[in-house]
């Protein structure tokens, strides 16, 4: 029996420039299985509705992890992704306990800006329901407009960073840096070394910096619905392992048991890949 119902919103963008992108495969497969191994039912929809497009990025390598693989080969998950609801289709939060964005860069495009992803993210705060959001996602939050003045002012929050982005090369594609814009709009933007995982919560605002956060925004986001937000939230609850039969350490950033309240210990822990390097080498292929 679900005991608790997220929406998940993803971007419809298929191609930045001359290159495919879309959403990032890890970004909406981890979060998943977090809430459906919470018992927590998940809504899929898309900017335009219809087949949500994936970076093909996302689908290569170490990109590919486990979690993502077994979201790939997963019936109903597939059926969610290829037939989601169109944005405007949704006239309704009443059920939805949060809103859940995942990244990819597509959403630095169809996101800021856009009138009616702005409207359901202001009605689900106003609800007093989670809104969540991992790596390029929180960019949907920037110019959100409660009460006069932006959603992220004053709070806490985070996102793919300056320095990720440059690291993969991005910078000159991208029509703003994330980080600056909820900077611009008041936000306590924080972040750790490249593609360590890291979660900040404020409230029911839950962002997640990038790919390596996906399962701990998942977890974070259960909790807060579930209502044991106040417990330690450790780093490796692994639920690609259960989902997939594997998994592997440097995918989540750090070592299982490290909790949200440990940041010596992320920024002391370098993850065992050359990041950049590999998105690099998928790039050019």
């Amino acid at each position: 029996m679900a005991i608790g119902k997220v929406l998940i919103l993803a971007t419809s963008v298929n191609k930045v420039k001359d290159t495919a992108s879309g959403c990032w495969v890890e970004e909406v497969a981890a979060p998943y299985y977090a809430f459906k191994t919470r018992g927590i039912q998940v809504d899929v929809a898309s900017v335009q509705g219809g087949e949500i497009p994936w970076d093909p990025n996302s689908m290569k390598g170490d990109f590919f992890t486990p979690t993502a693989q077994a979201f790939s080969n997963d019936a109903e998950a597939k059926e969610k992704c290829t037939k989601s609801a169109a944005l405007s289709s949704i006239s309704s939060i009443d059920g939805y306990d949060g809103l859940f964005i995942p990244g990819g860069h597509g959403i630095v495009f169809d996101g800021p800006g856009n009138k009616a992803v702005a409207d359901l993210i202001a009605k689900f705060w106003q609800a007093g329901k989670v809104v969540s959001a991992v790596c390029h996602g929180p960019v949907a939050l920037a110019g959100v407009q409660i009460g006069g003045k932006p959603l992220v002012s004053g709070k806490k929050v985070t996102g793919f960073s300056n320095a990720e982005e440059k690291d993969v090369g991005k910078v000159d594609e991208m029509p703003f840096l994330l980080e600056d814009r909820l900077k611009e709009d008041g936000g306590i933007y924080q972040a750790m070394p490249n593609w360590h995982s890291h979660t900040v919560t404020d409230g029911k605002l839950i962002t997640g910096q990038n790919p390596q956060s996906s399962e701990r925004v998942g977890n974070a986001v259960a909790d807060a619905i579930i209502g044991t937000i106040d417990n330690p939230i450790t780093i490796g609850s692994n639920a690609h392992k259960r989902a997939a039969g594997g998994g592997n350490e440097y995918l989540s950033g750090v070592a299982d048991g490290v909790t949200v309240e440990d940041p010596q210990h992320l920024a002391a822990t370098a993850p065992n890949k050359d990041f950049k390097a590999h998105e690099k080498s998928v790039t050019q292929t």
